[in-house]
């Protein structure tokens, strides 16, 4: 996740079928832009990024949405491309468990409460672009046609080479 710069990933983003997903909590809504290069390491990446918190979020429930956001997203399942207006909601209430089996409650606000929704939308198998407008998304797919063709062709390629090396189990 932090090597492809993402703020969460989901259980079934890495093949885990499971409601699942960590999630970082940041300060990116205080967050100013600068020249500096782009940080290389996580430990860089947590102090630009104003990582407060790193969250295992199971069996997520959410409710009590307030207001709209609009910001850009991407996704580590299209990497490198984004859209600039997803609509979520600015706050929302969210009860799990994490990796101890607690359970919890709290509200989240602003860039977490869109990075909960997310990551929570691959829960339920939807993609931010899911999200978008049908025009949108009609634009979306034109100016990334070629890209997105290639990581289809790039993805079977993949599951080919899996497939040919998958061997039996052998059971005793």
């Amino acid at each position: 996740m932090y090597e492809h710069n993402g703020v969460g990933l989901a259980g079934p983003q890495v093949g885990v079928a499971k409601r699942i997903f960590v999630a970082l909590e940041t300060r990116k809504d205080e967050a100013k832009d600068d020249d500096r290069p782009p940080p290389q390491t996580i430990e860089e990446k947590r102090e630009r990024w104003g990582v407060v918190g790193e969250h295992v979020i199971i069996n997520p429930i959410l409710s009590s949405f307030e207001g709209q956001a609009y910001d850009v997203e991407g996704c580590l399942s299209i990497p490198a491309l984004y859209f600039e207006e997803v609509e979520r909601s600015y706050s929302l209430h969210i009860r799990y468990q994490d990796a101890n089996g607690e359970t919890h409650e709290r509200l989240a606000k602003g860039h977490f409460a869109r990075v909960i929704q997310h990551e929570t939308d691959h829960l339920d198998g939807i993609l931010f672009l899911d999200r978008l407008t049908a025009e949108d998304k009609r634009q979306f797919m034109n100016e990334n046609r070629q890209a997105l063709a290639e990581m289809q062709r790039e993805a079977k390629a993949f599951l080919k080479n899996i497939k040919e090396q998958i061997q039996p189990v052998k059971v005793a």
